[in-house]
């Protein structure tokens, strides 16, 4: 039995590092495994976290080295059905590193799967075992909206956060250019 847990954990590793070595060599870091979104530096946090084709196509060959364990693959090479997961599931992790981002900022509390490796929520998104995987976390007390966000409808205060995004990446980039 160690010896399947052994493999499965060497497979694990080779997975992490065939997916991590495009950003390695983008971001001059080391990530493996065992790399959360919370261990990410600000530094990779500020360039993840922006709206645009340069983030997305960095995410998203992260997520597909994850799902296929393949270094050269490419969402085209896809089923339909494979592109929709891989797009579902990078769009959860990108929501992951911008609560991230906004939490470093003090305006959001903490959200416990950032803690997880992003191999495993890459891996659980796809299978489906994120709980409350269109969750938002809420806004922080001392946050200067927190009144207004206190008197939004419930099912509304997830879009309340959501709208705060472009306010906090554009805050989040300026404190971490000085």
């Amino acid at each position: 039995m160690g010896d399947v847990i052994a493999l499965e954990e060497k497979r694990r590793r080779l997975r992490a590092r065939r997916a991590f070595y495009p950003w390695e060599r983008r971001f001059h870091c080391l990530f493996d495994e065992h790399t959360s979104v919370r261990d990410l530096p600000d530094a990779v946090l500020a360039v993840l976290i922006q709206p645009g084709e340069q983030c997305t196509r960095l995410l998203q060959s992260l997520v597909l080295r994850i799902l296929t364990g393949e270094s050269d693959v490419e969402l085209e090479q896809l089923s339909p059905a494979q592109k929709i997961l891989t797009i579902d599931v990078t769009l959860f992790l990108v929501d992951q590193i911008r609560f991230e981002c906004m939490r470093r900022l003090g305006w959001v509390e903490p959200d416990p799967r950032v803690d997880t490796p992003i191999v495993d929520l890459v891996d659980q998104a796809a299978q489906g075992k994120v709980p409350a995987m269109q969750a938002t976390p809420p806004i922080l007390a001392s946050h200067p909206l927190y009144a207004e966000y206190q008197k939004t409808f419930e099912g509304d205060q997830g879009a309340f956060v959501r709208k705060l995004i472009p306010r906090a990446i554009e805050e989040f980039i300026r404190r971490n250019k000085s």
